[in-house]
């Protein structure tokens, strides 16, 4: 098990730790996402603070960070095939846990939202040059797709996102069948610190 958690935990640093990672920088709400910002998830980790679990019942392509017990659970040990996505779900979730980390308060659609901008901005810095040449968009369901739209011509720049920004984000949320935290929308996130 200790073996399993090192793996898992040494997989989030890597992508951490990936130029597309380090070159986020935006603000949304209270939150604040950079690349030296992930640096806090990654000594969270280093330091036993969130410990990374294998949860098989997720699903291939599913994660989730638990605040309440500065948990990051992944349905997958490994990126495979499909990495560059995995990698921008494991970045979407340590959006999560660095909010967590800064004890931040913010509406949950807010923190998702945010959490989705970073996924587009990561999934697009592994390619930046074939994107920026009009390559289609790389997500195939709503949120992610939404959150696409919003870095359209902001990637690789710094930037401050408005509700208004991402009001068709925020849509595109509420609208996806699949998301289980929408009857949470409207209330405060329990980020508490780790």
């Amino acid at each position: 098990m200790a073996d399993e958690t090192q793996q898992l935990s040494d997989m989030i640093i890597a992508v951490l730790s990936t130029n597309a990672a380090q070159r986020i920088h935006f603000s949304y709400a209270t939150g604040h996402v950079t690349g030296p910002g992930f640096g806090k998830v990654v000594g969270a980790l280093v330091e036993g603070k969130i410990t990374p679990v294998y949860a098989p019942q997720l699903g291939t392509e599913k994660a989730y960070y638990d605040p309440g017990g500065n948990a990051f659970y992944l349905g997958f040990k490994s990126l495979g095939a499909r990495s560059g996505l995995l990698e921008g779900l494991i970045l979407h979730e340590s959006v999560h846990a660095l909010f967590d980390i800064e004890r931040l308060h913010m509406y949950v659609e807010q923190s998702e939202a945010a959490a989705y901008v970073a996924q587009a901005l990561y999934v697009h810095g592994l390619n930046a040059a074939a994107y920026d040449a009009g390559a289609p968009c790389p997500f195939t369901e709503g949120p992610p797709i939404a959150a696409w739209e919003v870095i359209r011509g902001r990637a690789g720049t710094c930037f401050e996102l408005t509700d208004a920004e991402c009001a068709g984000l925020v849509q595109a949320m509420k609208d996806e069948p699949k998301m289980d935290y929408k009857h949470r929308f409207g209330t405060v996130e329990s980020y508490d610190g780790v």
